[in-house]
């Protein structure tokens, strides 16, 4: 297993999800589009090896803890990052977007991922 603990690990891939700016995942199969920080679960899980962690039950288990922690939400083959009021400008940014929707009926029943009560 890898040197880095569970809060480094989250914190690599919560700081790569917002390198990449607010991004949509759309499940059909609910007709629900989420809006927030996301990485591909494959992208969090190649991350991990990348740090050294070669058990794909001990990357499972801290993308679980993640979860049951409230910081991420798994949605589909997704990990959305809840950004916190400390994240600064991407906390506001998504917040900005969400009120830029809310004026827009195509967009306007997104939800939102800012924070676990989302």
């Amino acid at each position: 297993m890898g040197t880095k603990t569970s809060k480094t690990m989250y914190e690599l891939a919560k700081a790569k999800a917002f390198e990449q700016g607010i991004l949509n995942y759309r499940d059909g199969d609910l007709g629900v589009t989420y809006v927030g920080y996301l990485l591909p679960r494959k992208s969090v899980v190649k991350l991990f090896k990348l740090e050294g962690f070669n058990k794909d039950k001990t990357i499972e288990r801290y993308i679980r803890d993640w979860a049951d922690l409230g910081l991420v939400k798994l949605v589909g083959p997704h990990v959305f990052f809840y950004p916190s009021s400390n994240d600064g400008e991407r906390y506001d940014d998504l917040v900005l977007d969400r009120q830029d929707a809310l004026g827009n009926v195509d967009t306007k029943d997104n939800q939102y991922l800012i924070g676990a009560s989302a």
